[in-house]
């Protein structure tokens, strides 16, 4: 992300690189960049309110106006980015055997494991690139029925539950992501900065509940592509593919937390990092990269405008 070509953002007036901001452009997406104006503003949805004022419409076009669901929009599609990318990578995978173990993409940890996550507040896997919470969506209590797995929604369904879930939640949601550490037997030289991968909570990563079953349904395809993948390779070690492995029992059974992981083996199969670029851009989005002071940029100078912001919107 922090390779990408340096844009100005037009609300803050900062250099950015682009995979750290939202292009906005009047024309439909399938129209070369090339003849395209545009213009770039800041990830995040609280300072959407401000492009009207400080973006030079007339720039692009006399008519040109800021919907007023444009913020909604955003979000939409960075979540339907997701939810592409994951397609994507499980397109990748599907091409070949999994030969080796450590070459794994996505596995699903244990009970016990992730028990050991939320006990320690850290991941103790050294390849981890992120820890996505997503159980199974459960039928809507209003209509009794079970939400299907949809990527593609109208604006309006979106907007229509986000008012009734802010309306009528009666629990506060957990937080978008959190950063944990990545522990490892190997500490490695004590001159490095310790890693850190994010963990993110499927429910309010993806609110809307036919997404979040989309997002749900494209993990578990992605596992079962794994599995085949790891078949496959079963003859050439050996083993039978007919062999069946003893049922997990208890602790060892599967949870609902999916670990993404990237290493030099992983790299020979498919690469993670552009779905990691569009989970990060979209806890982003939500402001959990700009409004916590507990998050200080290492890689940005001057980086105080993005508290002083916060310290105003929240």
């Amino acid at each position: 992300m922090l390779a990408s070509p340096l844009r100005e953002c037009q609300i803050t007036r900062k250099k950015l690189p682009c995979d750290f901001l939202i292009r906005l452009a009047p024309h439909p997406k399938f129209k070369p960049r090339r003849s395209t104006p545009a213009c770039y503003i800041v990830c995040w949805k609280d300072a959407v309110p401000y492009a009207t004022s400080r973006i030079p419409l007339r720039k692009f076009s006399q008519k040109l106006i800021v919907q007023p669901l444009l913020s909604v929009r955003i979000g939409y599609q960075l979540r339907l980015r997701v939810l592409q990318e994951l397609e994507l990578l499980t397109k990748r995978l599907a091409a070949g055997p999994l030969d080796d173990p450590a070459a794994t993409v996505l596995r699903r940890l244990t009970r016990s494991e992730w028990n050991i996550v939320r006990q320690t507040n850290s991941i103790s896997h050294k390849d981890a690139v992120a820890l996505m919470v997503v159980p199974p969506v459960n039928q809507n209590p209003e209509t009794k029925e079970k939400s299907q797995p949809s990527a593609q929604m109208d604006i309006a369904d979106v907007v229509q539950i986000d008012t009734n879930s802010s309306e009528t939640s009666s629990r506060r949601l957990p937080p978008l992501s959190m950063l944990h550490p990545v522990t490892d037997d190997d500490l490695g030289s004590s001159l490095l900065p310790s890693a850190q991968a994010p963990l993110y909570h499927g429910l309010s990563l993806f609110p809307a509940r036919p997404q979040r079953a989309a997002l749900h349904k494209a993990l578990c395809k992605l596992l079962e592509v794994e599995r085949r993948a790891r078949s496959r390779a079963l003859p050439a070690s050996g083993f039978s593919e007919n062999e069946k492995s003893p049922r997990a029992r208890g602790d060892a059974k599967g949870s609902h937390a999916f670990l993404l992981c990237s290493n030099q083996h992983t790299a020979k199969r498919a690469d993670v990092v552009p779905l990691a670029i569009a989970l990060w851009r979209l806890r982003m989005w939500e402001g959990q990269a700009y409004g916590s002071t507990v998050e200080t940029s290492h890689w940005e100078v001057d980086a105080g405008w993005r508290l002083s912001w916060a310290e105003k919107m929240y």
